[in-house]
């Protein structure tokens, strides 16, 4: 709540606080609460670049903390480039996953309006099976 107390305050009458968050993936979520956990690895890139014969896939793995609602992600990069050895790096992120009715609370609780809800930057209606959230939150005049 404090980030949005403190973009409230910064903000002039009518100015304009943008959240962008990813949905919650309930799937991913209730795997990693099984007995015992699993951790279900998902390919969600895979380039190639025809200039220089270039491949890099990225996979990923979530894990879930329903109490804390914490997502524990695991980024698994894979360079691949001819005539050498596959180049991995790995990047973990920790985030906080904030559910749609929890983010309306928040801007109505600090003060906002909440002026428009999408589902990307195409301004497309949210709907049941939406993978990011964008909500407006406008400072009252």
């Amino acid at each position: 709540m404090a980030v949005w107390r403190r973009a409230f305050d910064l903000l002039s009458p009518r100015g304009r606080f943008v959240v962008d968050v990813t949905m919650p993936d309930i799937r991913m979520y209730a795997a990693s609460l099984e007995t015992p956990p699993s951790a279900l690895l998902e390919i969600d890139l895979d380039r190639r670049d025809a200039s220089d014969d270039e491949r890099l896939i990225r996979s990923k793995t979530t894990t879930y903390d329903a109490f804390g609602q914490r997502a524990s992600i695991r980024f698994i990069y894979d360079k691949f480039k001819k005539d050498r050895p596959v180049d991995r790096y790995v990047s973990d992120f920790d985030s906080y996953v904030y559910f749609p009715g929890e983010l309306r609370l928040l801007f109505l609780h600090t003060g906002f309006e909440v002026e428009a809800v999408w589902a990307d930057y195409a301004f497309r209606e949210p709907r049941a099976r939406s993978r990011e959230i964008v909500m407006v939150g406008m400072r009252p005049a």
